[in-house]
């Protein structure tokens, strides 16, 4: 399995999409940001065959390219149910100006905290980290020794509070969720460069208790 990232700018930053490859070229696609079917296109071209995506949560820019993917490779989508339930209220979408037309697809698969997903003979954990949506999860891929963290832990800091349908209520909680992750691990966040747990223990300040 070889993971391969993705940046699609927009405005002031970017947002990743990963893409897990296997060797007959069956992927894995974790938040998949490029809107239309830009990122559709893009995979039919190389041969590839999409057998799953993850969402991390179900904000605009991490899943603009669901529908397509869907459409072209009859994939099944995973997603925390309560990012589920968000997803259908209207004010969830406000904060971004073109996402009137945005929609979920038929076939989600709802996924829960601590629960193992096999999906391409790969094992992925999902872990509830909840605050900067109330569905936000971690999904970590022991045999890459990695963790895929959506908008939960960038390099440096954290995602944002202050949206709808986010739960500041649970920040402590999930901050102390991700302390308990194994140093080694990799980290590869929603937007911004890769970084380790131990690196963030180290200098992230929201790791290292000073955010109160």
């Amino acid at each position: 399995m070889r993971l391969q990232m993705l940046e699609y700018p927009e405005n002031n930053f970017s947002a990743n999409t990963y893409l897990l490859i296997d060797d007959l070229n069956n992927v894995i696609v974790i938040d998949p940001g490029f809107p239309g079917s830009d990122l559709t296109n893009q995979l039919l071209a190389q041969g590839m065959n999409v057998k799953a995506i993850l969402l991390t949560h179900t904000h605009y820019d991490h899943m603009r390219g669901v529908i397509p993917l869907v459409e072209a490779f009859e994939c099944p989508v995973y997603a925390h149910h309560l990012d589920v339930l968000l997803f259908e209220n209207e004010n969830f979408h406000k904060f971004y100006t073109d996402a009137d037309n945005l929609k979920l697809p038929n076939n989600i698969i709802t996924v829960e905290n601590d629960e193992t997903l096999t999906i391409l003979n790969t094992e992925i954990k999902v872990i509830h980290t909840p605050f900067h949506t109330r569905g936000s999860v971690l999904y970590v891929i022991p045999a890459l020794n990695s963790v895929f963290s959506g908008d939960t832990l960038f390099k440096g800091s954290i995602g944002r509070l202050d949206l709808f349908g986010s739960a500041p209520l649970e920040l402590t909680s999930s901050l102390e969720t991700i302390k308990k992750l194994p140093k080694s691990f990799n980290v590869f966040p929603g937007h911004g460069d890769a970084t380790t747990i131990e690196a963030e223990l180290k200098s992230n300040p929201y790791l290292g208790g000073s955010y109160i």
